[in-house]
C-alpha cells in the first residue's frame, strides 16, 4: 500500500503546474531589474479558448498564464529552456473581454507600448504544441542604444584591412534629434570617423545581419559635418543600402565626418539579437598610377580600361575644368582612327553619384585644349586621325558623394571612385561569316562593360538605334553610323534625370540586392515619330518597377511591372512626361519577358506587351502557381494596349482597347490579349 501512495504521489508531483493552465487564476510574476528567471512547464496544460488568441493553427495552442505589473512601456520578456519554439502573448487584465496587445515571433522580446502601473495578463506556448519545461523571466525597461543620439556618436577608426568592429545593436533605437531620410524612419545609431592622412577616399560596411536587418531596410548614410549641430538633411553626401555599403570620395584628410546606420523598420520588438551587425570603416593609400597627364594610360579604340579616382588628387596648369571641382583626375589617351570618337563611361558606377565628368583635350601634356565636356559620355568630331588626344575623368563634387541633389542624394551602386572607360569606334576590321564564307567589315560602337546589360535595341522611324540597359535603367539614342549617343532617358534609383514631381516613376528597389532577370527592359517607338506632318513623339518602355517579396520554399520572387509612356522633347533631346499604362503587371526574378512591339490589327495600330510565365515550376519560383492559362492573370499574357488612351474607363482602363478579347467575359477591361 505505501509503494501505491509513493507511486501515485510521483505521479501527481511529475504533472502539477508552478502556474495556473487558465486566464482566471493566472499566476502572478514579478518584473525584475535583471533577468531572475522562474521555472514553468507546459506538460499536460490545455489550450484556453480565448480572443485573438496568438500561434499556429489558428491559435489553439496549449498555454499557461501570468499576471504582471508593467514597471515601464517596453519590459523585455524572454520564455526559454527545454520547450521548443516558445511563444508568448500579452493581454489586458480581463479574462472575459480581453483584448490582444502583442503577440511574439520569439521567445525573447521587448514588448513595446504599455502603459507603466498597469497589470496585463501573459499567456505562454510553444508555437508547435511542445509539451516541455521552460524558464521565464520579465526584466526591467530596454533602453535605446548609447549611441542612438548623434551627441552620443561611437568612434570608428578607418583601417586598410578590414577587420568588423562587432557588438552594434539598433535594438531600440529611435528618430530622436536625427534628420529625416528620404528612404523612410530613420531608426538610427551614430558613429564618426576621421579620415587619415594622404587618404580621400573611405568605404563603410556593416555585416553579420541579426534577423531583423536585411537590405531593404537597413541603410547607411553620411554627412559632411565635423559636429552634430552641422548634420542635417543638407549636408548628407551619401546614403545607402547595407548591402552594397557606402563609399565616399572627395573627402579631405585629417577631416572628422559623421555617418550613421538605420532601419526603416521599428526595432522596438523581438530578440535584441535580431538586431545587431558589425561595422567597417576602411580605405587605401593607393594613389592611381596616372594621377599625372603625363603618366596617361593608352586607351585604345574599341577596348575597355578599369580607373578610379580614389586618392587622386589635382593636376597642375591645366585649362579650367568643364564644371564642378576636378580635384582628383586622373588621365588617359587614345591615338584618333576615324575624324569623330565618343568617350564614355560605365553606367551605374557610383562615381556618377558625385557627378562622373569627361573632359577631352588635344595638343600635349603642358599645352592642352580644352575640346569637349559631359557626363557619362562625350561625342567628338572634327579629329585628326593618327592624333593624339587626353582624357581626364574626376568628379564634380567638392565633397563625398552628394554633388546631385534629389530625393535620392548621392545613393551608392557600386565601388565608389571606380569606373570602366573607353573610346569608340573601333577601327574597322573584315570578319567572315556562315557557310559561304561571307565577308563583313564590322565596326563595335561600344565596347564591352560601358552599358549595363543592354536588352532592347530598336531601329527607330528616325533613323536611330534606341537602346535600352536592363540593369542601369536608362534609354539611349544612338547614331548607327558613328556610335555617337545620347542619353535621352534615365530612371535608376536615385536619378535626378527627371523633375522631381516625376521621379515615383524611377525603380525601386536595390538591383544589388534583388536582381530580376530583365530589368529595364522592352521599347517600342511610335510609328509617327518625328514625323513632318503628323508627330506622335511618343516612346513606350516596359520595366521592373519594384521588389515586393520572396515567399520561402521556392514559393517565388515576386516583383512588380509597369509600362510607361514618355515624350521626346526635340529641343532637349530627352525623354519626359511620363504616363502610366499600366502599373500592376505581374513580376518575378525569372522570365519577366517585357518584350514590347507595336503592330496594326485591321489597320490601327497597337503596342503589344509579352508578359512571361514568372518562372513557375523552377528555381525560386519552384511552388509558384503557373497562371499562364488563367485568362485572369496577366502572368504568361500577350497584353494588348492602346498607343493613345481612348477617353473612357476609370483610371488605366482608358490604354485598354474595348476590343480586348477577355473584356466581356470576364466583365472587366483587361489587356488580356
Amino acid at each position: 500500500m505505501k509503494k501505491l501512495l509513493s507511486c501515485l504521489t510521483l505521479l501527481i508531483s511529475l504533472h502539477s503546474f508552478s502556474q495556473s493552465n487558465t486566464c482566471a487564476s493566472a499566476t502572478a510574476i514579478a518584473v525584475n531589474a535583471t533577468c531572475i528567471t522562474t521555472n514553468g512547464t507546459l506538460v499536460a496544460s490545455t489550450y484556453t479558448t480565448i480572443t485573438g488568441a496568438c500561434g499556429a493553427s489558428s491559435g489553439n495552442r496549449n498555454d499557461v498564464w501570468y499576471i504582471f505589473t508593467a514597471p515601464a512601456t517596453n519590459p523585455l520578456i524572454t520564455v526559454a529552456g527545454a520547450v521548443a519554439n516558445p511563444r508568448f502573448q500579452v493581454y489586458t487584465n480581463n479574462c472575459t473581454t480581453p483584448v490582444s496587445i502583442y503577440c511574439s515571433n520569439s521567445g525573447s522580446e521587448a514588448v513595446n507600448g504599455l502603459t507603466t502601473g498597469t497589470q496585463y495578463l501573459l499567456r505562454v506556448y510553444s508555437n508547435t504544441n511542445n509539451s516541455n519545461t521552460f524558464t521565464i523571466c520579465l526584466a526591467a525597461p530596454v533602453t535605446a542604444p548609447s549611441n542612438n543620439t548623434c551627441a552620443g556618436a561611437t568612434s570608428i577608426t578607418s583601417v586598410t584591412t578590414c577587420g568588423a568592429t562587432g557588438g552594434q545593436s539598433l535594438f531600440f533605437a529611435d528618430v530622436t534629434g536625427s534628420p529625416i531620410s528620404t528612404f523612410g524612419t530613420a531608426n538610427d545609431v551614430w558613429y564618426t570617423t576621421t579620415v587619415p592622412a594622404n587618404v580621400t577616399s573611405l568605404r563603410i560596411d556593416v555585416t553579420g545581419l541579426g534577423a531583423s536587418l536585411n537590405s531593404n531596410n537597413t541603410f547607411i548614410e553620411a554627412f559632411n559635418a565635423n559636429a552634430c549641430g552641422t548634420v542635417s538633411t543638407a549636408t548628407s553626401i551619401g546614403t545607402a543600402s547595407i548591402g552594397t555599403g557606402l563609399s565616399l570620395i572627395n573627402l579631405t584628410p585629417g577631416a572628422t565626418y559623421y555617418f550613421r546606420v538605420f532601419t526603416t523598420t521599428s526595432p522596438a520588438y523581438g530578440a535584441s539579437i535580431d538586431w545587431t551587425f558589425s561595422i567597417c570603416v576602411s580605405h587605401s593609400t593607393t594613389v592611381p598610377g596616372n594621377n599625372e597627364c603625363a603618366n596617361a594610360v593608352i586607351l585604345t579604340p574599341g577596348t575597355t580600361v578599369s580607373g578610379t579616382v580614389a586618392n587622386a588628387t589635382a593636376s597642375a596648369s591645366i585649362p579650367a575644368a568643364c564644371s564642378g571641382t576636378a580635384d582628383d583626375d586622373v588621365w588617359y589617351r587614345f591615338t584618333a582612327v576615324r575624324t569623330f570618337a565618343t568617350v564614355s563611361l560605365s553606367s551605374g558606377s557610383a562615381l556618377a553619384s558625385s557627378g562622373d565628368m569627361i573632359q577631352v583635350f588635344s595638343g600635349a601634356c603642358g599645352s592642352l585644349v580644352s575640346i569637349g565636356c559631359g557626363e557619362d559620355a562625350v561625342n567628338l568630331t572634327g579629329l585628326s586621325v593618327s592624333s593624339i588626344y587626353y582624357i581626364r575623368v574626376y568628379s564634380a563634387g567638392a565633397t563625398g558623394t552628394g554633388a546631385k541633389a534629389g530625393p535620392y542624394n548621392g545613393m551608392i551602386f557600386n565601388n565608389g571612385a571606380a569606373f570602366n572607360i573607353s573610346v569608340t569606334p573601333a577601327a574597322s576590321v573584315t570578319v567572315a561569316s556562315g557557310r559561304m564564307k561571307e565577308m563583313y567589315q564590322q565596326t563595335n560602337l561600344v565596347s564591352d562593360n560601358i552599358i549595363a546589360d543592354p536588352w532592347e535595341v530598336t531601329y527607330g522611324p528616325d533613323g536611330y538605334l534606341w537602346l535600352t540597359e536592363a540593369k542601369g535603367y536608362r534609354v539611349f539614342r544612338m547614331d548607327p553610323a558613328t556610335g555617337a549617343r545620347t542619353t535621352v532617358l534615365d530612371i535608376s534609383k536615385g536619378s535626378t534625370f527627371l523633375p522631381l514631381a516625376d521621379t515615383s516613376f524611377d525603380m525601386r528597389y536595390e538591383i544589388g540586392v534583388n536582381n530580376p532577370q530583365g530589368g529595364f527592359a522592352g521599347l517600342a517607338v511610335h510609328p509617327n515619330f518625328l514625323n513632318a506632318t503628323t508627330p506622335k513623339n511618343f516612346v513606350y518602355v516596359s520595366y521592373v518597377y519594384k521588389y515586393n517579396t520572396t515567399l520561402s520554399g521556392n514559393n517565388g520572387a515576386f516583383y512588380t511591372n509597369r509600362i510607361v509612356r514618355f515624350t521626346y522633347n526635340t529641343g532637349t533631346g530627352k525623354l519626359e512626361s511620363p504616363v502610366s499604362l499600366c502599373d500592376t503587371i505581374p513580376g518575378s526574378g525569372d522570365h519577366n519577358s517585357q518584350r514590347m512591339i507595336i503592330a496594326p490589327v485591321s489597320g490601327t495600330d497597337y503596342l503589344f506587351y509579352a508578359a512571361g510565365d514568372m518562372g513557375a515550376g523552377q528555381f525560386a519560383n519552384q511552388n509558384r502557381a503557373n497562371k499562364a492559362q488563367d485568362s485572369t492573370s496577366y502572368e504568361g499574357k500577350i497584353l494588348r494596349f492602346n498607343l493613345e488612351d481612348d477617353g473612357d474607363g476609370a483610371a488605366l482602363d482608358k490604354w485598354i482597347p474595348n476590343s480586348n478579347p477577355y473584356n466581356a467575359s470576364l466583365g472587366v477591361q483587361s489587356a488580356v490579349w
